[in-house]
């Protein structure tokens, strides 16, 4: 059977109160004609009249006066749903996935995690650790539903929207007395052995780029999803960390590293919150980005 569509669901309904093609056109907003065109499919695609003359007045049909009933049904979850409803957290339970470096994980979140769970006590959130490389991906599909971010390119793919929190470059994080924190310059950071981090957001190619430029590339024997055992080795050994400064400034402090300038240029990059158009308009979405926004901005491990 065809499906009967919410313009005639509404013509079927008028026709029923009223009993009467003129007056049912007039309250639907549409001509005699144009009326009586609806009747004529409604017949066609419910193979019954619906409505037959008996005399001087139109009288339903028994079909007409079994579906009657259910129009109201069909008509008041319509309007449930167009109606607009406020979002009230403490009734939410929905889960929300956010794809997040472990740094991010670590130190930004918890509180605003722990705020969000006081405010909304039945809503699920899940933190997963973020891939650069399957990050558009797993928005598009909806694998995760909030990611954390770093603009490094300046471009932002279609479909997703990003919410720039902050701007930021890179510094290098050595163990203190480190050949490094003396002389802080590109021979120097070339001549020792790098440790990359992996995990989250993109923080390697651009530091290759730039370096390409020059014309050199550096030695990165280590790799780790991980900012703790990346710092586990550079404060055990000569390896360096090269990461955005904010990172860098919080993790010296946290494992008593030092902190070096990038002794070569690499352009400022911006960070923040991505997540997919898709829930641009969702009311439990916007309220927990927007928890999360505010910490991200105020948060003294964000800066």
């Amino acid at each position: 059977m065809e499906r009967l569509s919410p313009a005639l669901l509404k013509a079927l309904s008028l026709l029923l109160e009223e009993r009467h093609v003129t007056r049912a056109a007039a309250r639907m907003g549409v001509s005699q004609s144009a009326m009586s065109k609806m009747l004529a499919r409604l017949r066609e695609v419910l193979d019954d009249e619906l409505l037959v003359r008996v005399g001087s007045h139109l009288e339903p049909t028994s079909r007409a006066e079994e579906i009657a009933p259910r129009l109201e049904i069909i008509h008041r979850e319509m309007a449930t749903i167009l109606r607009a409803n406020p979002f009230d957290p403490t009734t939410c339970r929905r889960t929300f996935t956010l794809g997040v470096s472990d740094y991010v994980a670590q130190f930004v979140i918890p509180e605003t995690l722990c705020g969000i769970h006081r405010r909304a006590p039945e809503m699920t959130l899940s933190l997963v650790s973020q891939n650069a490389a399957t990050l558009v991906e797993d928005l598009m599909e909806n694998r995760i539903q909030i990611a954390s971010a770093m603009d490094v390119d300046g471009e932002l793919p279609s479909g997703l929207i990003c919410r720039w929190l902050a701007e930021d470059v890179f510094a290098c994080v050595t163990a203190t007395g480190h050949a490094l924190t003396r002389n802080s310059n590109l021979k120097t950071y070339l001549s020792f052995p790098h440790v990359v981090v992996t995990g989250g957001s993109d923080k390697i190619t651009s530091i290759e780029k730039a370096l390409a430029v020059l014309g050199w590339k550096r030695d990165t024997p280590l790799e780790t999803a991980l900012f703790g055992s990346a710092m586990e080795v550079v404060t055990q050994s000569d390896f360096i960390l090269t990461v955005p400064s904010h990172i860098a400034r919080h993790l010296a402090r946290r494992y008593g590293a030092a902190v070096s300038p990038l002794p070569f240029d690499v352009s400022p990059f911006r960070y923040g919150l991505i997540w997919h158009e898709r829930f641009r308009k969702d009311s439990a979405h916007s309220w927990v980005r927007q928890q999360l926004i505010e910490q991200l901005a105020t948060s003294d491990y964000s800066k």
